[in-house]
C-alpha cells in the first residue's frame, strides 16, 4: 500500500518540444488540407493563403520536427529511443490491460506505466512513418525538381499525399481523446506531463528486515510497466 506520490521528471524538453511541434502542425495540415481539397475554398487568394501561408509552414515544420525526433529515436537508449517504443516481454500485461482498458469503455483499471502507454507506443511509430510519408510527398509535391529527379507526376504524389488523411485524422483523435482519459482514470498525469516534464508515481515504503534505520522510499514496479529509468536516485529506482 502507497503512503504517498512523488514526481519523477519522464519527459525531456526536447521531447516535449518536439511533440508539441508536430502536434500543432498536424492540426494545421489536417485542417488546411481538408480546406483545400474540400472544393469549398472558391476563391482563388484565399486557396493560395491556405496553401502559402499554412499549409506549406506547417509541413516544413513537421518535417524538421520528425527529423529531430527521428535523431532522439536512434541515439537515445531511454524513453525517446526505439526500445521504448517496440513492444517488449514485460510490455505486454501492460498491453493488454490497455486492450480490456479500452474494450470496457475505461470501466476497468487503466495499466500503470512509465512514459508512453504499452498499447500506444508501437502505434506512435507508425504514426510517425506515415508523417514521414506524408512530408516527401508534400516536398515532391512542392518541387517540381524533385519530381523530375524521380520521373513522377503530380497526379500520382497527390493521390499518396491525400491517401493517409482519414487515418491521421482518426489517430488524432483517438490519441486526444486517450490522453484525456488517462488523465481523468489514470495518476501519472499524462496531459500536464507532456508540458511539465513531470508524472507521479505511486511510492511504497520497503520494509527492512533490520529492527532499526532509515526507511527506503522506492517508486512501486506497477507504476512502471516494469521499466526502470536510469537513475542513481534510489527513490526513482
Amino acid at each position: 500500500m502507497s503512503d504517498r506520490v512523488r514526481r519523477i521528471r519522464v519527459w525531456p524538453g526536447v521531447l516535449r518540444l518536439t511533440h508539441w511541434a508536430m502536434a500543432g502542425a498536424v492540426v494545421i495540415l489536417l485542417g488546411s488540407g481538408w480546406l483545400l481539397k474540400s472544393g469549398m475554398v472558391l476563391s482563388d487568394r484565399l486557396y493560395q493563403f491556405l496553401l502559402d501561408q499554412l499549409h506549406l509552414p506547417a509541413g516544413h515544420l513537421l518535417g524538421v520536427a520528425l527529423a529531430v525526433r527521428g535523431f532522439y529515436l536512434v541515439r537515445d537508449e531511454g524513453i525517446g529511443g526505439f526500445s521504448a517504443l517496440l513492444p517488449s516481454r514485460t510490455s505486454w500485461p501492460g498491453i493488454l490491460a490497455g486492450l480490456r482498458f479500452y474494450t470496457s469503455f475505461a470501466r476497468t483499471e487503466m495499466p500503470r506505466y512509465y512514459g508512453h502507454h504499452p498499447l500506444w507506443a508501437p502505434v506512435y511509430l507508425v504514426w510517425m512513418g506515415l508523417l514521414v510519408l506524408q512530408v516527401v510527398s508534400g516536398l515532391l509535391l512542392e518541387f517540381g525538381s524533385l519530381r523530375g529527379l524521380f520521373g513522377l507526376g503530380s497526379d500520382p504524389v497527390l493521390r499518396w499525399h491525400l491517401a493517409p488523411f482519414t487515418l491521421l485524422s482518426m489517430l488524432v483523435i483517438l490519441h486526444v481523446v486517450s490522453a484525456f482519459l488517462h488523465d481523468l482514470k489514470g495518476d501519472g498525469g499524462d496531459v500536464s506531463g507532456m508540458i511539465s516534464g513531470y508524472r507521479t508515481f505511486d511510492v511504497e515504503r520497503a520494509q527492512d528486515d533490520r529492527p532499526a534505520g532509515p526507511e527506503v522510499q522506492a517508486v512501486s514496479l506497477d507504476s512502471i510497466g516494469g521499466w526502470t529509468p536510469k537513475s542513481k536516485d534510489p527513490g526513482e529506482k
